[in-house]
């Protein structure tokens, strides 16, 4: 490793015969020379303690899940901790959120229920029917459960319901209240994935997943696939940007919405948030596609996708990857610190602690 140094120095000291040194090297006695050689190594020597310690932080990462790709993301990992697998097997998971009792909820797609998982990683079912409520599944895909979960301002839990074609409300008693199911007198599409604003208004995408012909179904009744904003029992279509909208969240100060796609030919877009609640000036944030999206305390964005969860700056740039062995779909904050990132991976639950939190509900 300390070859390439040794041959810096004498590179440097070659330099200092060379071209208009030679006539300085001629001129000075052997005090100034060491004085000039050593001028050139103290630099060197702090240079190479950096490497050292990047090198040394890199390659402990390099063996773990983490992978580190600007030395800011060990501001937010500790590359000693475990992504530790905490639940298994389940059908399609999605939506994962820690529950204000001091649990975590995630929804299953295909069992189209909603289960609740304890501290010690037993699950039960905490909702039946989650995401269909009715019998025909005429139209609808294998993937008609509930998918996204989110508080609501008064600490209810709203979901997004494929199969219903609506966002939907938890009740005090455990039954489902739908909150809103169609756009300008016909049923939405599928709604993926929502995030609530802190004056209430709900942000959700809408794109074709719970169709079993997905955008060319017969039964989809919305032409677009659209991003929505429903407040004061008012639902306004805010882009259709997207074929396939899915992961959405807001930056901490509620500035930007982040959106992301997995479809192959469109980018992720930061859009900013008009004083009136719409969406302006979007623009790339990323050229990785994903699904799961969600961001931290200090604005650094994760995105979910086949590799595992992206990292990056609140500036755009990537700068690292907590790695998988199998596709990811979703995350979410949790832990009475929220600290703890919650991971669900289509059958499986994985948790790891972190150096940030993320953001409270």
């Amino acid at each position: 490793m300390f070859g390439w140094v040794i041959n810096l120095r004498i590179f440097i000291v070659g330099r200092m015969h060379t071209n208009s040194m030679k006539e300085s090297y001629r001129n000075i006695g052997r005090a100034d020379l060491i004085k000039k050689f050593n001028d050139y190594l103290i630099p060197l020597r702090r240079v190479c303690l950096i490497f050292l310690l990047l090198f040394s932080q890199t390659g402990l990462a390099q063996n773990s899940k983490f992978k580190i790709l600007d030395p800011s993301f060990l501001q937010l990992v500790d590359t000693s901790q475990k992504v530790e697998k905490i639940a298994g097997v389940f059908g399609f998971l999605e939506g994962p959120l820690w529950s204000k009792d001091g649990y975590l909820i995630v929804s299953d797609l295909r069992a189209n229920k909603i289960y609740k998982i304890s501290k010690d990683s037993k699950s039960e079912v905490l909702i039946e029917r989650s995401g269909f409520t009715r019998t025909d599944t005429v139209g609808l895909a294998v993937e008609y459960g509930s998918n996204g979960l989110a508080y609501n301002t008064q600490d209810e839990i709203l979901v997004c319901q494929h199969g219903d074609h609506a966002i939907a409300m938890i009740t005090k008693d455990g039954t489902m209240r739908t909150i809103v199911d169609s756009y300008k007198g016909k049923r939405l599409n599928s709604p993926d994935d929502l995030v609530v604003k802190r004056d209430g208004s709900i942000y959700f995408t809408d794109p074709p997943y719970g169709f079993k012909n997905g955008d060319k179904d017969e039964h989809k009744a919305q032409e677009q696939n659209g991003i929505y904003r429903y407040k004061n029992g008012s639902l306004t279509l805010l882009s259709t940007d997207y074929r396939y909208p899915n992961g959405i969240a807001f930056s901490p100060d509620e500035k930007y919405l982040y959106v992301c796609s997995y479809d192959l030919n469109e980018l992720m877009r930061r859009y900013e948030v008009a004083a009136d609640g719409t969406l302006r000036n979007a623009k790339i944030f990323s050229t990785i596609i994903g699904d799961g999206l969600k961001v931290d305390s200090r604005g650094n964005v994760y995105l979910c996708n086949w590799q595992g969860v992206h990292v990056f700056s609140p500036s755009g740039k990537e700068i690292g990857l907590i790695a998988l062995e199998e596709q990811v779909t979703n995350l979410n904050w949790g832990d009475e610190d929220y600290k703890a990132l919650y991971i669900v991976a289509a059958s499986n639950i994985y948790k790891v602690r972190m150096k940030v939190s993320g953001l409270k509900p």
